[in-house]
């Protein structure tokens, strides 16, 4: 009774490969577990379970690519881009798996790509059913561009239909990407023709921006408005999303009339970039002394001239933070990733920071005097000037094409000249940092001017600004710089 019920294995057969290979014995004598040979054999099923014994998947030549592969980008389904380069050329391509089809999509020698940086990079289907592919290798910028909607692939770009180098029979080249133009101008219209090459500063991530110019005044027309002062702060937006810092109109535009409620304000923009096709409008107003900050709305880039009649409190408002906060730009990284929704760039390299302090010491100052009217600033005019006797701080900064700004240098005022370094005594030393001439009276030169300012306002006088720096050592070792 105790044999009811076993099993006999004696006969069960396994895939485990516990004795490996083995050649040793005659066929007869082979122990199970071991095998005579086991050509493409691998350590797991094609199920993925480990610890059995496999045949290694084949592998079929399906496309050449036209050089050294460097990195691919999966779109979906079975899509697929390809980048290649004999480090001379580079072509990125795209890769049909279950057809065996690779089509060109760009060739061209100024996408720099090396087989030394392998490229990695991502992709993603934009609201018009197109899809953007991004990608990076370290040694070029981080790059982008939409190379056009599936759907219309197979239709438009067929195989028999390519020609050579991104030509087709019917002269159309692929939808999306930024090609270069020629243009031409026949009797005031201006006619551009794309042409075979790709430009390669207009697929970057980090997108060129052209700095606008932004001009305030009172409008004549009637409005709503308080008496205040105003200001104007734009950004670029691609489909209402901000993708650049905001630019904010330097003059300050103030508006008053004895009847409130009763002004309007024209904005006027030139040196848009066009390449953007709308651009966010922020006002910033001063009213007895509160400060507000509200979304006015979105514009086209061809949008020359706005006028504002009033601001309601239904209008998104815009924190200081987020209008004031400049971010780095990151012209490349070292590889890109996916997290979930997110874009994920690896070691991002900003901009050279350089020090332009000695060249900025030596340059030269002015000061200007120019006539306007008595009533200028009762018609509202926004030139101000500076007070006398009162230290201001000058300083130059580099603005990038890209639309983020180096740091600030200090501007100082001009070298001291001997007359100005002459110890003085009495009642007129002021006896606090020094009793030195330039810290008792004014050193200034003046001479007559000629000629008008940018505003059309005659120019009467000329000059250099005070003594260039004074250093006091305190306490501590500090070393304060007092500009004067």
């Amino acid at each position: 009774m105790a044999g009811q019920g076993l099993q006999n294995t004696n006969n069960v057969k396994t895939e485990s490969f516990s004795k490996g290979l083995t050649k040793d014995p005659d066929n007869i004598l082979h122990p199970e577990s071991s095998w005579t040979h086991a050509r493409n054999a691998v350590n797991n099923s094609k199920r993925g379970e480990v610890g059995v014994i496999g045949n290694e998947p084949s592998n079929l030549n399906c496309i050449n690519a036209p050089y050294t592969i460097t990195g691919f980008v999966h779109l979906f389904a079975d899509y697929w881009v390809v980048f290649s380069t004999d480090n001379t050329n580079s072509e990125v391509g795209l890769f049909e798996e279950t057809k065996c089809e690779y089509r060109t999509i760009v060739n061209d020698p100024c996408l720099n790509f090396s087989t030394s940086n392998l490229i990695s990079g991502q992709s993603k289907e934009n609201f018009d059913c197109t899809w953007q592919i991004y990608w990076d290798d370290g040694n070029n910028p981080s790059r982008t561009f939409n190379i056009g909607d599936p759907e219309e692939w197979n239709s438009m770009f067929t195989l028999d239909k390519y020609v050579s180098n991104n030509y087709y029979q019917d002269n159309k080249l692929w939808p999306g990407v930024n090609w270069k133009e020629t243009c031409t101008v026949v009797n005031d219209c201006k006619e551009c023709t794309q042409i075979n090459e790709v430009d390669c500063e207009d697929i970057r991530l980090a997108r060129y921006i052209e700095y606008p110019c932004i001009k305030l005044s009172e409008s004549k027309n009637p409005g709503l408005l308080l008496n205040g002062s105003y200001q104007v702060a734009m950004a670029y937006t691609i489909n209402q999303q901000r993708v650049s810092d905001y630019f904010i109109a330097a003059p300050i535009q103030p508006l008053f009339k004895h009847e409130d409620f009763s002004s309007s304000l024209d904005i006027h923009i030139t040196d848009l970039d066009a390449d953007f096709d709308q651009f966010e409008l922020i006002v910033i107003s001063t009213v007895n002394n509160q400060k507000t900050s509200f979304r006015i709305g979105y514009y086209s880039t061809e949008t020359s001239r706005i006028n504002i009649d009033r601001i309601t409190k239904e209008l998104v408002s815009v924190s200081d933070l987020e209008l004031y906060t400049k971010n780095k730009v990151y012209d490349k990284s070292k590889s890109m990733f996916r997290l979930d929704d997110t874009l994920i760039r690896t070691c991002p390299t900003t901009k050279f920071d350089f020090n332009y302090q000695p060249i900025a010491n030596n340059i030269q100052t002015e000061w200007v005097m120019a006539e306007y009217s008595e009533d200028y600033y009762k018609e509202h005019g926004n030139t101000v000037g500076y007070l006398r006797d009162e230290q201001y701080a000058f300083f130059i900064q580099w603005v990038y094409d890209t639309g983020d700004v180096s740091r600030s240098y200090h501007i100082p005022g001009r070298i001291s000249k001997s007359s100005d370094l002459v110890t003085i005594s009495g009642s007129d030393a002021p006896g606090e940092l020094s009793n030195l001439t330039w810290s008792a009276y004014d050193t200034s030169t003046s001479s007559s001017a000629s000629g008008v300012t940018e505003d059309g306002k005659v120019r009467w006088a000329i000059g250099n600004l005070l003594k260039d720096i004074l250093m006091i050592k305190l306490k501590y070792g500090v070393i304060y710089v007092v500009s004067r």
